[in-house]
């Protein structure tokens, strides 16, 4: 082989991993020949928001970014106790392929906006509100590909941690809380666990059962009963984010809670 057959077959080489290495960055957060403006995102990207709109204020949903820049989304809305179900839709106008705004309006015409910033090729995104009255932080992750979602995607034995503020049912006096323990789940609906649970500073633990209701799009709702340490009932919303990490917030009337779960053995 002649030495300029070795250096062409090199270049050649070299240009292949280099057209690689870059549909492989694309394809995740892509860029359009209009320029940083029009990047976009792929995949739908589940949501948790924790904030402060007049009352303090938790929400879950999806967000579905369209190849055009727009996308549609829906979400529940946790306002202190009073809980709301929305679908909304708007623009993403990116600053360059990691940062931009987002401009969105709900079913009920409302409209809002947001700074965000894309993170590790677009797997996530944080966006902060833009708007004057209200304080909000979301997290969007990008969901894992499934087609349809069954209970059976929230089998195992997870890690959950939950802030936020709420009403002591027992005592009728608002403040901060949290909480942090385990539950297993058996693919079929079925969730037993324990906690400890901080409510503004009187720590009591406490154990629970209760079912879940899982959509085909990867969001769920809970519904339990304390069965020690503390007493009544509770429900919650939430969005499968990926396989080893779920998102929820309480839909209880007497508080906003915003939870993270961790899938415990992977």
């Amino acid at each position: 082989m002649t030495i300029s057959r070795v250096v062409s077959n090199f270049i050649l080489i070299v240009f292949t991993v280099l057209v690689t290495v870059t549909s492989a960055v694309a394809e995740d957060v892509q860029q359009s020949d209009a320029g940083a403006a029009h990047c976009r995102l792929r995949g739908v990207y589940a949501l948790v928001a924790t904030g402060t709109k007049g009352v303090p204020f938790a929400a879950v949903g999806l967000l579905r970014p369209k190849r055009d820049g727009t996308f549609d989304g829906q979400a529940i809305d946790n306002f202190f106790g009073d809980t709301v179900t929305d679908t909304f839709q708007g623009t993403l106008k990116f600053d360059s392929c990691s940062t931009g705004t987002l401009t969105l309006t709900t079913s009920g015409n409302e409209t809002f906006t947001k700074s965000f910033v894309v993170m590790d090729r677009g797997k996530q995104i944080w966006f902060e509100s833009t708007d004057p009255g209200e304080v909000e932080l979301v997290t969007g992750t990008r969901q894992i590909n499934r087609r349809t979602f069954t209970t059976r995607h929230l089998s195992g034995t997870w890690a959950f941690a939950c802030n936020g503020s709420e009403t002591n049912p027992q005592t009728g006096v608002a403040g901060p809380v949290t909480s942090l323990g385990t539950l297993s789940r058996d693919g079929a609906g079925n969730f037993s666990g324990s906690g400890t649970y901080n409510r503004n500073g009187a720590i009591v633990g406490a154990t629970f059962t209760g079912t879940s209701t899982v959509n085909s799009d990867g969001t769920f709702s809970n519904s339990g009963q304390y069965t020690n340490g503390l007493q009544g009932n509770f429900a919650d919303s939430g969005v499968i984010q990926t396989a080893s990490q779920l998102a929820a917030i309480s839909t209880s009337s007497h508080g906003a809670i915003a939870c993270s779960y961790k899938r415990l053995g992977r």
